[in-house]
């Protein structure tokens, strides 16, 4: 069976103290992780200031997902219990064949390559969506993934 780079050499790890390990990176790297972090505390902080509505609430599953809007975008976030490490979701998110299973209009995602712990670039084109006069065309994307673990929690 073909095993996707992202599969080999993607792991999450639990990171009790960031300076310690810049004291190993590059410039550079340390530049895009500390970015990475901040734009992730401004995220926080803008989702936590808004008005979040239930979209679905599966009880039997636990599963339950909200949305709002954020700087003129919906926002989606899920959550319940999941019977698996953080590493074995990261990964199967960044898989594209089990992300079109739920995301029709994704057409491509790969890993690009690993910056720093927790820190990769992803390649992802998605397909039209919508219906006229809501279309929106094929786009391409070049991500930086930064996650951090907390507990047994991760956040992407």
């Amino acid at each position: 069976m073909h095993c996707p780079r992202v599969l080999k050499e993607t792991d999450i790890v639990k990171i009790a103290d960031w300076t310690s390990k810049f004291n190993h990176y590059s410039d550079e790297q340390v530049r895009v992780v500390k970015l990475c972090q901040a734009k992730m505390q401004e995220f926080i902080k803008l989702k936590e200031n808004a008005k979040w509505a239930v979209t679905e609430d599966k009880k039997k599953d636990g599963v339950k997902v909200e949305v709002t809007e954020i700087r003129g975008f919906n926002t989606f976030k899920a959550y319940g219990q999941v019977d698996f490490p953080p590493w074995v979701i990261f990964r199967v998110l960044f898989d594209k064949r089990y992300r079109k299973v739920c995301e029709e209009a994704l057409e491509d995602i790969h890993f690009i390559s690993k910056l720093a712990e927790n820190t990769y670039t992803m390649y992802q084109r998605r397909g039209k969506i919508g219906v006229w006069p809501l279309r929106a065309q094929q786009r391409d994307f070049v991500l930086i993934n930064h996650t951090e673990l907390v507990s047994k929690n991760i956040s992407i």
